[in-house]
């Protein structure tokens, strides 16, 4: 048998690849095609070896730009071509089922990628405005699903209005035409959401690949509408000077829900930096975080209704620690820090839900709830991967505007929780005033007339638009000649580096 050292180097190379990392080398150099075929070498790599270093080649092969100046940026870019919303993530089946879900997802995704790689205007609106082809797919099709729902919900709804005024509102054919107006409704309301998350996404992903002060084009529009703030670091004391006022509680006391937050084990914080981002709670067709959370188990196994019977019972609250504490342990409420209630600080209880919020997804809720009655829960959900940290990107924490309930008996917010409240809500109304200003710059929008079916806002209703209007000031034909002469070199690259067994000839 000839000696591999008597062979040329490329010779050697070649004959050590299996067919699919040759059908890619073959292609690299072919716009699309060579994107499409190095990624399904790469998936069966990573198939036949599902090991870390295989892994993480596929995920270069993601970018398709590699290798290229400014790896965090052109990652960026990549990363935010990915699908947001993902079908069947959440029907159970742990990591595998969500991994499966997610991979299904890929050959969008890819397409994405090499959409806003190569063809001239999504490359070059991507370049301008920080809007991928993903943002634009998304933001099409909720316009579209909307104008083919509108016409016929508006009939239905009208029917409706006619029979209630007629007094037929309990007869089955009105509740026949309301079902059937239900369902457009929530198929509009569905897509409008998955348009709002995936720009979302974007955002994320630019905050966390280029830092929180970067500039994020046109997605600043929704900075102050869908969230209130961003910050370089996780940390309570911005937090509660930017919305601890809507608490009701002491800043020592929300800073035990920090605590807590910084030590789960699924999150892994502790002792590493986290980006924090602020999402608002009500955010139209954003998501509402606050969603059928006084009807879940949320609360340390417990309903906020059970809460209320077995712990608060006769809507009393409690004088004594030991004895606030007794009585939660009875009633089976799962305490994450019963050493800190013997100490006066509320008891920290935890649950996990879908949210309504379609980049957030499953989200962890931390509450607190103090011996007086009051409860307050935070959203707190780490932007990531199927729990991995995105490749060169920084780690990032959505957490709410604190959700406050009372436990005890239904009190009026305090003046200082009212100033809040009207503070922030004033922030966000004239954010969305400029905003739409913004959008009807791109030649197209038009928010005049009623609000159609799906979007909850008209400011949500002019983004879709504008995002799906984009053009950009001019085409950019860049990277069709750049990459061709790059591809090959890189393909060969990759196939020394797999993992291979070693054997002897």
């Amino acid at each position: 048998m000839t000696d591999k050292k008597e062979k040329g180097l490329f010779q050697q190379i070649w004959d050590d690849m299996p067919w699919w990392d040759r059908a890619a080398l073959a292609t690299a150099p072919i716009p699309v095609v060579g994107d499409i075929v190095g990624f399904g070498a790469d998936a069966k790599n990573l198939y036949d070896d599902p090991s870390w270093a295989n892994a993480g080649l596929m995920a270069a092969g993601l970018l398709p730009w590699v290798p290229s100046a400014g790896i965090t940026r052109t990652a960026q870019k990549a990363m935010t071509n990915l699908r947001n919303d993902i079908p069947g993530f959440y029907g159970g089946g742990g990591r595998i089922k969500q991994a499966a879900a997610w991979a299904n997802t890929m050959p969008e995704g890819v397409s994405n990628m090499v959409k806003s790689r190569y063809a001239p205007e999504a490359r070059a609106i991507q370049k301008e405005f920080n809007i991928s082809a993903a943002d634009q797919k998304a933001a099409r099709n909720a316009l579209k699903i909307s104008e083919e729902v509108t016409p016929d919900l508006r009939s239905l709804e009208g029917q409706l209005r006619k029979m209630k005024k007629a007094g037929e509102d309990n007869t089955p054919a009105f509740k026949a035409i309301d079902e059937k107006a239900k369902a457009l409704r929530s198929t509009a309301s569905q897509e409008a959401k998955k348009a709002m998350g995936q720009l979302n996404q974007s955002r994320s992903m630019i905050n966390q690949y280029q830092g929180t002060s970067a500039s994020k084009g046109f997605l600043n529009n929704i900075d102050e509408i869908d969230h209130v703030a961003t910050f370089e670091k996780f940390n309570v004391d911005d937090y509660y000077d930017t919305v601890g006022d809507l608490s009701g509680m002491a800043k020592d006391e929300v800073g035990e829900i920090f605590k807590q937050i910084e030590t789960l084990p699924a999150i892994g914080m502790k002792g590493k930096d986290y980006q924090m981002n602020i999402r608002r709670v009500h955010s139209g067709s954003a998501g509402n975080l606050q969603q059928g959370l006084d009807k879940s188990p949320m609360f340390g196994g417990k309903t906020m209704n059970e809460l209320k019977s077995e712990v608060f019972e006769g809507g009393k609250g409690f004088n004594r620690d030991a004895v606030f504490l007794d009585k939660l342990e009875k009633a089976g409420v799962r305490v994450l820090n019963p050493d800190a209630v013997l100490k006066g600080k509320p008891a920290i209880v935890t649950g996990s839900a879908k949210t309504d919020a379609f980049e957030i997804g499953g989200a962890n809720y931390m509450t607190a709830i103090n011996k007086r009655g009051k409860l307050v829960s935070i959203v707190n959900d780490e932007h990531d991967m199927l729990g991995q940290k995105m490749p060169g990107a920084a780690r990032y924490m959505n957490v709410s505007e604190p959700i406050v309930y009372d436990l005890v008996k239904k009190k009026k917010p305090t003046a200082k929780q009212l100033k809040a409240q009207a503070k922030l809500k004033n922030k966000k109304v004239a954010a969305e005033a400029r905003a739409i200003e913004n959008y009807k710059k791109v030649p197209g929008v038009d928010v005049s007339g009623k609000v159609p079916a799906g979007f909850k806002t008209r400011e949500q209703w002019a983004r879709a638009q504008a995002v799906a209007k984009l053009q950009p000031t001019r085409k950019d034909y860049s990277r069709l000649f750049a990459d061709v002469a790059g591809f090959g070199s890189l393909r060969a690259a990759k196939s020394t580096l797999r993992p291979r067994e070693e054997t002897n000839e």
